[in-house]
């Protein structure tokens, strides 16, 4: 029975009803407050550039008019509606496909009359040809009287996002910093939909969500027809099998062709804990067939068993060489103690050849390069890979702490598994082991885990150790920064979250996560890492395993989890290998470098001929 519900159900989304009447289309519609953008003043052009490529649904329409916004009328002396394939220099030469002047007195204004000017051809104008490159200009021109209030006209704002040459002001581009012109073009296509309107995909290719419950998702639709939309029919398939169907009625028509609107879609997830095939469609328009070819959209819907612990990673770029990266070293410090254990952070040290705690894989790795490359240098942080930002003032600011704000946002983010790491020394070498929990079922896996283990506290007695600081004397800066602000322009310190191992930093360990996955079974991954010759290492006991759950399909890092290394049974503090030209180092229980050995302390025999022996007095 599945099998012809699903061909009836596909054929109602290839359906379509009467098309060809007029609808208004633009990159502006009339849900989208317009804003003053330009001053007019004498005559002037504006515009917008339409291409096939770009506009493919508006190959082979026809144009019967167009309207725009502009503040106030009553200074406007003369006033045109044209279509040109050219550009045109307005006295010399004409827009070479139609050019329409209007009587002023019948435009309308946002100052006087509350919606925007019309201006109808008299006859309709083939506006766009179907070759793949075709291209033509649409706008108006405007003459302004000289003395009076200029005439402002409107644009949707820079918040809408830009679309190239979607405002042109004499020919010049503008969307980059007043956004699309609210200006929309009336046009008519037998290849328009009578009833029609498209799913708008969600940007996450899943959605987590918790098996046996029952809940509403806003669903964000598009008018893509020329009728107005009053009523939609939403249906559900998961794995194939249709759900009810929902009855939507709209509390006001749309009406424009492109506009965007939600509705709330109900959704029964399945009792078993897997992943499901989960396709929306829009079957039907004010009560017939969608006409849209994009009337349904697909993802994967993961039902989970419950819900895990999220955690969230900051990835900093840092150096001691770099002037203001002392900005991330507070920023850290502030949200380690506002988050807690939710929060991880790493401070990848590099940048510069003499960098003293740089780690190559990490620092040389195409993730860093990348980051670095986009942010345009040191400090730049990614959280959980997701979003890159200050890593002390977040997305708003450098000067004010805010990245706290981007963390939140990041710990709201779902994830599908539990993660969990525990370490211990093992001799020399450092034992890792990694559970990770997912809780749904799937015959495929697509996720890796990454290993890093921290340092805290290293220091060290070369200038090369001494952090730079330009934040000496600022006083427009927020005052969490008083250390640094009070301080000195170089400055020793002891640096913590410094990464001095890591494995699997691309794209995670091959092989670190195996399919099937099975619904709250965990998968645990066993490292052992050797540290006798890590020169990065000072003190065993301040020592901390990372493990990175990343998702290989976007590259994000879905959960962290963080460990402190124990001690084992010694509890013996490793050397700094600052000294490598000693032939024999004694360190207290705290990792402190002493002169000679009394009872207890740790002694480091360097030999010859290149081995070393380590023992206990």
């Amino acid at each position: 029975m599945k099998r012809p519900l699903l061909i009836l159900f596909m054929s109602l989304l290839t359906l379509s009803a009467a098309a060809g009447q007029p609808v208004w289309w633009g990159y502006w519609n009339s849900t989208i407050d317009a804003v003053p953008a330009m001053s007019c003043q004498g005559t002037n052009s504006f515009g917008l550039r339409l291409n096939a490529m770009n506009n493919a649904r508006l190959a082979g329409t026809q144009a019967h008019g167009l309207r725009f916004c502009i503040s106030d009328k009553s200074a406007v002396e003369r006033a045109w509606a044209w279509v040109s394939v050219s550009k045109f220099s307005w006295g010399s030469t004409q827009p070479d496909v139609v050019l329409h002047e209007v009587d002023v007195t019948t435009l309308s204004d946002m100052q006087h009359d509350g919606r925007p000017a019309e201006i109808l051809f008299p006859e309709p104008v083939a506006l766009l040809g179907t070759g793949r490159y075709a291209s033509v200009y649409v706008g108006f021109t405007l003459q302004v009287a000289g003395g009076g209030a200029p005439c402002q006209v409107l644009a949707a704002g820079p918040q809408q996002g830009t679309v190239a040459q979607s405002f042109l002001f004499n020919w010049e581009s503008r969307e980059s910093s007043v956004g699309p012109l609210a200006m929309q073009i009336l046009v008519s296509s037998d290849a328009l939909a009578g009833h029609g309107v498209a799913v708008v995909p969600a940007a996450e290719a899943e959605t987590m969500l918790l098996a046996g419950e029952d809940y509403e998702r806003s669903l964000t639709l598009r008018m893509d027809g020329t009728t107005p939309v009053e009523s939609v029919d939403l249906q559900v398939l998961l794995n194939g099998v249709p759900q009810p169907v929902q009855h939507c009625q709209l509390p006001q028509p749309v009406a424009e062709l492109d506009a965007t609107f939600t509705l709330p879609l109900q959704l029964s997830v399945p009792t078993a804990a897997e992943a499901y095939d989960c396709q929306v469609a829009v079957t039907s328009v004010n009560g017939q067939p969608n006409g849209s070819s994009s009337g349904r959209t697909r993802n994967t819907l993961i039902a989970l068993s419950r819900q895990p612990l999220k955690r969230s990673v900051m990835e900093e770029l840092t150096g001691t060489w770099c002037p203001n990266c002392p900005r991330g070293l507070v920023g850290m410090q502030l949200l380690e103690e506002q988050f807690a254990d939710r929060f991880v952070g790493i401070a990848i040290h590099g940048g510069a050849a003499d960098e003293p705690m740089r780690l190559p894989v990490y620092d040389g790795s195409q993730f860093v390069n990348g980051l670095g490359a986009r942010m345009g240098g040191r400090p730049s942080c990614a959280i959980d890979r997701m979003a890159e930002c200050d890593p002390f003032g977040g997305v708003a600011s450098y000067n004010n702490y805010g990245a706290d704000r981007v963390v939140e946002y990041a710990l709201q983010q779902p994830t599908v598994a539990d993660l969990a790491v525990s370490a211990q020394w093992q001799g020399d070498d450092v034992s890792i082991d990694v559970a990770t929990t997912f809780r749904y079922s799937a015959t495929e896996a697509h996720h890796q885990l990454m290993l890093v283990i921290t340092a805290d506290s290293l220091e060290g007695e070369g200038s090369e150790w001494l952090q730079v600081n330009t934040l000496v004397g600022k006083t427009d800066y927020d005052s969490l920064l008083s250390e640094f602000i009070n301080g000195e322009r170089y400055m020793r310190l002891k640096y913590c979250h410094v990464p001095i191992w890591a494995e699997g930093v691309e794209n995670g360990i091959e092989g670190s996560i195996s399919a099937p996955l099975v619904a709250d079974q965990p998968q645990h991954l066993l490292r052992t890492v050797p540290m006798s010759d890590n020169a990065l290492l000072q003190r065993r006991d301040l020592l901390h395993a990372v493990a990175m759950l990343i998702d290989v399909s976007s590259g994000h890092v879905v959960n962290v989890a963080k460990a402190h290394v124990g001690t084992g049974s010694s509890g013996i503090v490793t050397p700094s290998t600052q000294h490598p030209q000693a032939t024999t180092q004694c360190f207290t229980p705290d990792g402190r470098r002493i002169s000679h050995a009394p009872r207890g302390t740790l002694v480091i025999e360097r030999r010859a001929d290149g081995t070393v022996r380590k023992g206990l007095k």
